[in-house]
């Protein structure tokens, strides 16, 4: 899986498609008190999402409310973590002077199971969902750590907590949400790969992205040849994102980077911007050396090589350019950087700002 937990904050999010976040259910049955009391604080609000409740819990980063505040009416996300449970392991708890701790196991729908039954489709995915025996639930193991003073427990690792919960399934939903991506070039000559639609298609209008391509010609959408080999750094993406006229300059924010050194050997740098309608989602990624700048673009871009409208890779620089049923992905990579583009357009004016970008990079 790519792209990693605070595009989580970002990525692909359609605030368009809003559920009610309703409160979670505790395994445990027992009167609760002290650290146990306090890990069930923590759980419940970070479950539901709540960044009210998870800013009480201790010094919590801006970013990661930043963060739950960007998930919080995720549809995707909502649809499984509304069904999430826990139990506090009670022989793990330690309870000091000064700090605490304990062991949880939180308890939640397989999602990648029930989106591939749902072949992508939002609502059967939820009835997959809710028809899930609990036996089949996926278990995510958290470790909760506490500063204790005078009986006051104050959250001291609520950023490793929400990756654990957070960081594989915004991951999964920014790989899949908008539909699977095609891992093959289409052998059917009836099909066009950049649409995804075919001769007996009558009206394909929607896509599982809420784009629409009717009015949208994705397949005549910029098909860029000879494109030019740059140096690009941070400041050169600032300058494109405040070039986009979507209302990026203002939603464009840093992510930490130890957060994806799993995943991402060697990043050190992740920022990401999106506009004011979630269409358009811009990601720059900085790495210590070119080689695991190149390690990342094989890994995350290489399919897309047989069914890309535009692809070019020596090596040491790539641009790879894919239009699918009502998305679009973007890349380019040189030197150390790599920058990635995921768009669900909604109109022109979503592929007039990604125009902008790119112009303003020189690109084209």
């Amino acid at each position: 899986m790519n792209k990693k937990l605070l595009k989580l904050a970002c990525v692909t999010v359609t605030l368009s498609m809003v559920l009610s976040v309703t409160a979670c259910k505790k395994d445990s049955k027992k009167k609760s008190s002290g650290v146990q009391a306090a890990a069930e604080e923590a759980l419940d609000a970070m479950i539901s999402r709540k960044s009210k409740s998870i800013s009480k819990l201790g010094d919590i980063d801006d970013e990661l409310i930043d963060f739950v505040d960007e998930i919080a009416d995720v549809d995707f996300i909502s649809v499984v973590m509304d069904k999430a449970s826990y139990e506090i392991d009670e022989d793990s708890i330690e309870d000091k002077k000064k700090e605490a701790s304990c062991d949880a196991v939180v308890k939640i729908p397989d999602y990648e199971d029930a989106f591939e039954a749902a072949d992508g489709d939002m609502d059967d995915f939820e009835d997959e969902i809710d028809g899930q025996k609990e036996k089949n639930y996926k278990e995510i193991e958290v470790t909760l750590e506490f500063d204790k003073d005078d009986d006051e427990y104050s959250l001291t690792n609520a950023e490793d907590v929400l990756g654990a919960l957070y960081e594989d399934i915004v991951d999964f939903y920014t790989e899949n949400a908008f539909g699977s991506v095609p891992t093959d070039k289409p052998t059917d000559p009836d099909v066009d790969p950049t649409t995804g639609t075919t001769n007996d298609d009558p009206d394909p209008t929607t896509t599982p992205g809420g784009g629409t391509t009717q009015a949208l010609d994705l397949d005549g959408f910029r098909t860029i040849t000879n494109v030019p080999e740059l140096q690009f750094a941070y400041p050169d993406f600032e300058t494109a994102i405040n070039a986009t006229n979507d209302g990026a300059a203002k939603n464009l924010y840093d992510n930490d980077p130890s957060w994806y050194e799993d995943m991402y050997p060697g990043l050190t740098r992740y920022v990401s911007a999106y506009s004011d309608q979630w269409t358009n989602i811009y990601d720059y990624y900085e790495f210590d050396t070119p080689e695991n700048a190149q390690a990342y673009w094989e890994d995350n871009v290489a399919y897309y090589s047989s069914i890309a409208k535009t692809y070019d890779y020596d090596g040491t620089f790539g641009y790879c350019f894919y239009a699918g049923t009502g998305y679009i992905f973007d890349y380019y990579l040189c030197g150390n950087a790599v920058i990635e583009i995921f768009s669900s357009p909604e109109d022109q004016k979503d592929l007039d700002a990604i125009n902008n970008f790119w112009h303003a990079l020189n690109v084209y």
